[in-house]
């Protein structure tokens, strides 16, 4: 998936998910489904297929799996929604009324293999990338504050986080501050040879039309220098 060979990472969850349910354990079987869904919305860019898919892991969701795994399905489809060309505020916003009554229930440990409780941190970090996608950094701004409790995240993912970051510094009007952690980000793409960072990167920079400032020219120059 990181360096965006889509088809052989399609493969390789199917896998995993055929194993999961050779073993019998269907909670297992929603993780590795639910984590075929995030790809399709995030990485494929096809919100319509990871809405089908976290349907399938609900059908296959035990009753006694608790909150963590229904908060978890309910935020992945709240971004599908507010993924489409045409997004959909109110069944994202609806999506994300259910992940949070979940997490509002307390059902002790979450199921292997989630290791930790889907909580609302974890929940405000999918509600900054929705609000990026709906075009309200105002409210990004606010639910990326508020999923800072959340442990620090590997330096790929953390990059990723960064470029949602800068595209709502660019909706704020803030060019320099928005390029500058862009740039931040490409490097690390650049560093780690990450094709799905620099795609990211690629594309905040197609998505947004600014004046060429010294700042802008520099996170150009770095760009082009991933093509050569």
């Amino acid at each position: 998936m990181d360096m965006l060979d889509l088809g052989s990472a399609r493969t390789y969850y199917r896998q995993a998910i055929t194993a999961a349910k050779l073993a019998k354990n269907d909670v297992l079987a929603v993780y590795m489904t639910g984590s075929l869904a995030a790809f399709e919305i995030d990485a494929a860019g096809d919100p319509l297929l990871g809405l089908a898919m976290i349907d399938k892991a609900r059908k296959t969701l035990p009753p006694t799996a608790g909150s963590t795994p229904t908060a978890w399905l309910a935020s992945l489809e709240a971004l599908a929604h507010a993924s489409n060309p045409h997004p959909d505020e109110h069944a994202a916003t609806q999506a994300i009324k259910t992940a949070e009554h979940a997490i509002s229930r307390t059902d002790g440990p979450p199921p292997w293999p989630w290791v930790y409780p889907f909580d609302l941190a974890k929940l405000a970090r999918i509600r900054a990338s929705i609000a990026v996608r709906l075009g309200q950094p105002s409210e990004a701004a606010r639910a990326f504050g508020e999923s800072l409790p959340t442990a620090q995240p590997a330096p790929k993912q953390a990059a990723l986080t960064t470029l949602e970051v800068a595209t709502a510094a660019c909706q704020r009007g803030e060019t320099d501050e928005a390029f500058t952690l862009a740039l931040d980000a490409l490097n690390i793409g650049i560093a780690y040879g990450s094709e799905r960072i620099i795609r990211q990167a690629r594309q905040f920079r197609y998505s947004t039309a600014p004046a060429t400032t010294p700042t802008v020219a520099r996170f150009d120059d770095r760009l082009r220098s991933t093509l050569l």
